[in-house]
């Protein structure tokens, strides 16, 4: 799985530097988030957003529209339209546009993003009933908030078990679930004699 997810991020940084994309552009996703979830974004405004997966996004605000349509019938989630300011000229971040090499080109004008993108959330307002606009800005590399979290997070790191410190980072996000899955990990490793 990880040469896959490496390959994938090698592919994408290829076509971004092959392509050269110059001009601002607008990109849009749409998607389900629990109601739990969305409160805690709602209170973040102004800080920041990462995906934890290879993030899909089209151009074309209506194709972001035949996708995460599910939030309608669950009281248990909130729908999300992310729209996202992408500058070229500002950002270093690495995304493809995939037209000449997806199989839905003509349908869905997507641009891939590689895994751990990070935004800067901007305004959020309800454009219907359970249906959310968040506008969000493509962070660069001089983003001072993010070279601090990305300083601290190497801090913790390298300052003790890996493992143990990345379920604490879990709990602190309250991703209760993954820290458990982690914990369980170290568990079985310890219990086997194989601690790496």
């Amino acid at each position: 799985m990880g040469f896959f997810v490496q390959d994938l991020h090698r592919q994408i940084e290829q076509i971004y530097f092959q392509t050269q994309q110059t001009e601002k552009m607008i990109i849009y996703r749409r998607q389900g988030m629990s109601n739990v979830e969305f409160e805690k974004l709602k209170k973040s405004e102004g800080g920041l957003l990462s995906f934890n997966n290879f993030l899909s996004t089209s151009i074309d605000r209506e194709v972001s529209f035949v996708f995460g349509n599910s939030a309608r019938d669950d009281p248990d989630l909130t729908g999300i339209l992310f729209r996202m300011e992408i500058d070229p000229s500002f950002s270093s971040v690495p995304f493809a546009a995939l037209d000449d090499i997806s199989f839905y080109s003509n349908f869905d004008q997507e641009i891939l993003f590689s895994m751990h993108t990070i935004f800067r959330i901007g305004s959020m307002r309800e454009i219907e009933n359970k249906l959310w606009q968040i506008d969000l800005t493509l962070t660069n590399n001089n983003d001072q908030q993010l070279k601090n979290v990305t300083e601290f997070i190497r801090n913790e790191i390298n300052d003790g078990n890996r493992w143990m410190l990345m379920a604490g980072m879990m709990i602190n996000m309250g991703k209760f679930d993954k820290a458990l899955e982690i914990y369980n990990t170290l568990l079985e490793t310890i219990l086997n004699g194989t601690e790496k």
